[in-house]
């Protein structure tokens, strides 16, 4: 049974990839405006409780401008709260289970999973990662719904090169993957086993570093806009509808990316001319520079342990497609740089490939099952009309489909303390935790041939609903007692409290009924409210934090 997808939460976008059981291949999930495969990692926290994310929290930007957090919430994940611009807080736990919840309803979307929503989740995050951070992504996984035992942390280093070897064939037993993201560079060695699979070179720890990265050129070039604006009501503007204009950055940078031109940003009604030759030396002064600088720190100890003169660096991330890089990493760091046209994908496809030893033979096969990117023909020299164009497909990678045998014995890490596991562990050396495989995991969610998505959910819990109603609601309790509760899904208990409010009201004195009202809606309050940030209740839970 298809019961896994794989999620890439990334500092400026979000992917999900799971197994397509009807073409036997790995696919990338179409979540956004115009089916693209990935939403922006965007949340919008408005004053009325509502909590958006992605396209959703997009249509919001120009409205409602200082509803949005103003770093990036990958960047924060080790915070209490998150504030936004108008001063309204969330916890990144709260907002991570409002994206996890909603992107795992949207696999209704795709046919292999509708009628059982997925269970099982593999997490990928920067190999640096640890427990605090590993633990935020792992509740709100948890909160969403899927199994505590089959949620599951890849390194994201470890992904990519599994998606290289299995879409290019890779043939090297080294390789050093180059993590480009939107807020991190990350790289590791890696080093490919007796079994197949690609495993982190302890001897050569993976590094990082946050303050380099797409974002950082983004808002170099925010800056300008800055400086150039000096009248007072459009800086105003600017101040305002800061995450409209970064997106306007955003997209003059990939522009760039693309032709090497520049553009113009619009602040109300003035546009700031920025030429491509300024977006250039920004992206080598504030990415390409120090990239490489640490890049060569950390090949020249590759060199030193694995003897290999030129070593083999995988170019990932989205923002390996900055212009000149990858010309200035050949060069600079004297290495061999490999980018392909979804390296940018890398680490979503890499994480739902089979890492269980015993696959390099399969993964090899998987490499050359894959089909090759469809060129245009070119125009006919006759006057006759050209043959249509096949349309693209979301195949990135043809692999064997992943067991669940595969999906809990791989090389991955303890979702309750975040410590590194062995393959076929069944509790936690570090805590003690029961894992999967072990005689706790919980059976999977029967389904007869006409179930339906609901049969996988427990009957006595209330799951959030999309869009998820507002915490005020509690105040309908005022005129009838427990129908916030009851509408909420609360049904039993908002009988029962209707039923003891008419009671009191007939025996007790008007003060204790009237405190035991005051209940009522407290109690509907909390349940609304951890709704609506994405954790599910049970039917009968009082006052859930």
């Amino acid at each position: 049974m298809n019961d896994t997808i794989a999620l890439d939460f990334g500092t400026m976008r979000t992917k999900v990839a799971y197994h397509d059981t009807t073409r036997n291949s790995l696919e990338l999930m179409r979540l956004g405006r115009d089916e693209r495969p990935y939403i922006p990692s965007l949340f919008f926290l408005g004053e009325d409780g509502r909590r958006l994310f992605g396209d959703d929290a997009v249509e919001h930007l120009d409205s409602d401008p200082l509803a949005f957090l103003p770093k990036p919430l990958k960047r924060e994940l080790r915070e209490q709260w998150v504030r936004a611009g108008n001063r309204v807080k969330a916890t990144p736990t709260e907002l991570l289970s409002i994206l996890f919840c909603g992107l795992r309803n949207r696999t209704s979307e795709v046919a292999c999973f509708r009628e059982t929503a997925p269970t099982g989740i593999f997490l990928t995050v920067p190999a640096q990662y640890g427990p605090p951070d590993r633990e935020v992504l792992a509740k709100a996984a948890h909160n969403a719904g899927f199994y505590e035992e089959r949620i599951r942390f890849v390194d994201e280093p470890v992904a990519a090169a599994q998606a290289w070897l299995a879409e290019l064939g890779g043939t090297e037993d080294f390789v050093v993957v180059l993590d480009c993201g939107g807020g991190t560079l990350d790289w590791a060695c890696l080093h490919r086993s007796e079994g197949g699979r690609f495993e982190l070179l302890p001897e050569l720890p993976p590094g990082g570093d946050n303050r380099v990265g797409g974002f950082d050129v983004d808002e170099a070039i925010y800056a300008l806009v800055d400086d150039a604006i000096t009248d007072t009501s459009i800086r105003n503007e600017l101040e305002t509808r800061r995450c409209l204009i970064r997106d306007q950055v955003r997209a003059l940078k990939e522009r760039h990316s693309r032709t090497g031109d520049g553009g113009r940003v619009r602040v109300g009604n003035v546009p700031v001319e920025i030429p491509g030759e300024v977006i250039a030396d920004i992206v080598a002064s504030r990415f390409i520079t120090q990239a490489c600088q640490n890049l060569c720190s950390y090949l020249d100890k590759v060199r030193e342990r694995v003897k290999i003169e030129t070593p083999t660096v995988l170019l990932v991330g989205g923002s390996a497609r900055l212009r000149g890089f990858k010309e200035a990493v050949t060069e600079q760091c004297r290495c061999k740089t490999v980018w392909w046209e979804r390296s940018e994908y890398a680490t979503v496809l890499g994480a739902m490939i089979p890492t269980k030893g015993g696959q390099k033979k399969s993964t090899a096969n998987a490499a050359k099952s894959i089909p090759k990117p469809v060129q245009p023909k070119p125009e006919p020299t006759d006057g006759g009309a050209p043959p249509p164009r096949p349309k693209a497909s979301a195949t990135s990678i043809t692999t064997p489909a992943p067991s669940k045998e595969d999906a809990t014995s791989a090389l991955m890490y303890c979702s309750k303390c975040g410590k590194q596991i062995v393959d076929d562990s069944r509790v936690c050396p570090e805590c003690g935790a029961q894992l999967g495989g072990g005689a706790s995991q919980p059976p999977p969610p029967t389904t007869s041939a006409a179930g339906t998505r609901d049969q996988v959910r427990q009957p006595d819990i209330v799951y959030p609903k999309n869009p998820p109603l507002s915490p005020h609601l509690c105040w309908v309790n005022l005129l009838v007692s427990g129908l916030a509760q009851i509408i909420h899904g609360q049904v039993a208990k908002g009988i029962v409290m209707l039923a003891v409010t008419i009671a009191s009201n007939l025996v007790l004195p008007f003060i204790l009924a009237l405190v035991i009202e005051a209940v009522s809606v407290i109690d509907a309050f909390k349940v609304g409210k951890a709704l609506a940030s994405g954790k599910p209740v049970r039917k009968w839970d009082w006052f859930p934090q």
